[in-house]
């Protein structure tokens, strides 16, 4: 079983395991941590301690601490919180907390801390927010950890959540505990969420708004999208808009690219350009035959973004299309961003297109005096 651990399948091996006394399960761990150290290793600890971990976290967690390499202890530890019920999560912690300072380097220990807090706060937020906050750990920026937690308080207790929230982010340059909590509140109480996030300050609406646009969309992606419209700030509206955008590229690029060009003038450019930017890199055929059927109003912004992702693959293909963009200065500008990218990469073959190609005298000349970006 040792030699075939990592083939096994989870339920199989679970129920290998759970046959076992205690005493035979620690000695697998072992003779698990005789192998020679490296990638093979590891993988087979993972799996190991992700089912024994399922079956009695506190004995797995004991076993795993004192893997003889600082990588399979990691790894061992992380595999016990993932498959371990919540319920234990407490104790998991408090193990970790008290481990030796020489057992874990303090970026792995803050790691695991927030793993285990995180998992935790499915069932107490408010205890492992406190637990975090009193370690080390809590001391880092450990932002998913702080995002799903404040989630997790707000669906139990959005005003708690928002009040520690709000002192916790204080200083921070973006608000991912207020944003966990805001995605967990609008779960609970939609109208007052939105209403939270309406009132806020034109900075902090501008980190709101598309978090809470993300959060709509993966409930309601039609709801989501006449939401972010009728937002008033307009950086805070482009954001959010980018938010849904990229994610309705994910499954529909297609989708993504028209709702961009319905959009209002205000925001349509950085919408179409986010959805063909993101579309072109995963089906570049498709959306060229799209950008070749746009309307005016979005073909500049879409050939921009179009050229702009081929560039690194096919200069000479983003040169031609940049060339055929309407606005004068925007035509120029994406010439010139192609071409030193280019130059810099392979010289001569782009001062070649460049003397080959139909641009003027004076663009010919200007384009060969450009140093090469960056």
């Amino acid at each position: 079983m040792l030699g075939d651990i990592t083939r096994v399948p989870f339920q199989e091996l679970y129920d290998v395991l759970s046959l076992r006394s205690p005493d035979e399960l620690a000695e697998i761990a072992k003779q698990l941590n005789a192998l020679p150290p490296g990638i093979d290793a590891n993988r087979r600890n993972t799996a190991f301690f992700k089912a024994w971990g399922h079956l009695d976290a506190r004995s797995a967690l004991a076993s795993a601490v004192n893997l003889s390499t600082t990588e399979g202890r990691t790894a061992a530890i992380q595999s016990v919180i993932d498959t371990a019920d919540a319920a234990v999560m407490p104790s998991l912690a408090q193990t970790i907390n008290q481990l030796a300072p020489e057992a874990l380097p303090p970026d792995r220990r803050r790691g695991l801390l927030g793993s285990a807090a995180t998992k935790w706060s499915e069932i107490d937020p408010a205890a492992a927010v406190k637990f975090l906050e009193s370690t080390t750990a809590g001391e880092g920026k450990v932002f998913a950890d702080w995002h799903t937690m404040g989630r997790n308080w707000a669906a139990v207790d959005p005003q708690a959540a928002l009040a520690w929230a709000e002192e916790h982010d204080r200083g921070d340059t973006f608000s991912f505990a207020t944003n966990g909590v805001v995605g967990g509140w609008w779960q609970k109480d939609p109208r007052a969420a939105e209403a939270y996030v309406l009132s806020q300050s034109t900075l902090e609406a501008q980190q709101l708004a598309p978090a809470l646009a993300s959060v709509m969309f993966n409930s309601d992606p039609q709801y989501a999208m006449d939401w972010v419209r009728q937002l008033t700030d307009a950086d805070a509206r482009r954001a959010a808009t980018g938010v849904i955008v990229m994610q309705l590229g994910w499954s529909d690029p297609k989708q993504a690219a028209d709702w961009a060009s319905t959009l209002p003038a205000a925001d349509r450019r950085s919408a179409v350009e986010t959805a063909i930017g993101q579309w072109s890199r995963s089906d570049p055929q498709a959306a060229a035959d799209w950008v070749n059927g746009a309307s005016e109003s979005v073909r500049d912004a879409a050939v921009e973004a179009y050229s702009t992702n081929t560039a690194a693959r096919d200069p000479i293909a983003a040169l031609s299309w940049a060339s055929t963009i309407a606005d004068t200065a925007a035509r120029d500008k994406s010439v010139e961003r192609i071409f030193t990218e280019w130059v810099k990469r392979s010289p001569d073959d782009a001062k070649r297109w460049v003397q080959d190609s139909q641009l003027s005298g004076d663009q010919k000349k200007h384009l060969l005096a450009l140093p090469p970006s960056g």
